[in-house]
């Protein structure tokens, strides 16, 4: 292992228990120090816990149970309530396993830190794909009933209900942690260096995930970019030589379908919100809507 600094990564012995190592590149040496019981050692250190491999398996499998259980939140046979009593399951059965085979003591801070904060990580991450999977689903959906002609075009629909549904999960799931990490007496839990995180796909919010996993032009895109609620929006191109797109708004309780031409888009543009007007469509009373619906716009349509 090439380290230039020293620094300590927390591995297993021959014994199966989990130990210190320190690793100092110059001395070309390593040293072990008593095995994981400093319930401080993690938190002090900032050292890396690994785990056996029985455990990681548990891990897996019980990572591969949260996007079926967040599926059913999407869907609305689950609540809020249901996704707390699922991950306080999961981690108090990792735990007990852990404590069962021998691996840690009720109080070692350091493994109840990492199984929590592991747990909280893969359930904030999967909120926002189950979300944008839902969401495409019913942009399928969409695409059966208005484009059966142009089912191999690509399309592109958002409904904003996600946006809200996941902004309330992962704020849920915040409260959730800190209160089960309070509960454990695990010291200093956090979750910020998690949300704080910009690297991946499912670490930000739901609209600027869309416009990522979409690959739409995202230069216009705000990141916070936040939705009016109860907007859906399908665009869908066409293939019949008299168009190139097909975009539909659902809004509140009202529908507009606008068949376009791409060859003057500002001018587009500004006969769909004329087509909006002319409705009375609730599209026209919103400021934030309307900037909203620029942005959606410009970007996909572009």
């Amino acid at each position: 292992m090439n380290r230039s600094r020293k620094c300590d990564v927390y591995s297993k012995d021959e014994k199966g228990s989990f130990v210190l190592i320190h690793y100092d590149n110059e001395e070309k040496e390593k040293t072990k120090t008593k095995a994981l019981d400093n319930t401080d050692k993690y938190i002090q250190t900032k050292g890396i816990i690994e785990y056996t491999d029985d455990v990681a398996e548990q891990m897996r499998m019980l990572y591969s149970k949260i996007p079926a259980n967040l599926e059913e939140y999407y869907k609305g046979t689950s609540d809020l309530k249901d996704v707390n009593e699922r991950l306080r399951q999961y981690y108090f059965s990792i735990k007990s396993y852990c404590i069962n085979t021998g691996l840690i003591k009720e109080n070692s801070n350091a493994y109840k830190y990492k199984l929590l904060q592991d747990i909280y990580r893969s359930f904030r991450y999967n909120a926002v794909i189950k979300a944008l999977d839902m969401n495409e689903l019913e942009g399928k959906e969409l695409q059966k009933e208005f484009s059966k002609e142009d089912m191999f075009q690509a399309c592109f629909y958002y409904n904003s209900d996600y946006f809200y549904w996941c902004k309330i999960l992962r704020e849920t799931l915040i409260e959730i942690v800190r209160n089960l990490a309070q509960e454990e007496k695990i010291k200093d839990f956090e979750t910020e260096s998690i949300d704080r995180r910009k690297r991946y796909i499912y670490d930000y919010e739901f609209s600027y995930s869309w416009f990522l996993k979409n690959r739409v032009n995202i230069k216009l895109i705000e990141e916070e970019l936040i939705p009016p609620k109860d907007i859906k929006i399908f665009y869908q191109k066409m293939t019949n030589g008299t168009s190139d797109g097909k975009l539909i708004v659902f809004y509140q309780s009202k529908m507009a379908e606008y068949t376009m031409n791409k060859t003057d888009l500002e001018q587009e543009k500004n006969n769909f919100f004329n087509m909006f007007m002319e409705l009375n469509h609730p599209v026209t009373n919103e400021s934030q809507l309307v900037k909203f619906f620029q942005l959606f716009f410009v970007s996909v349509i572009n």
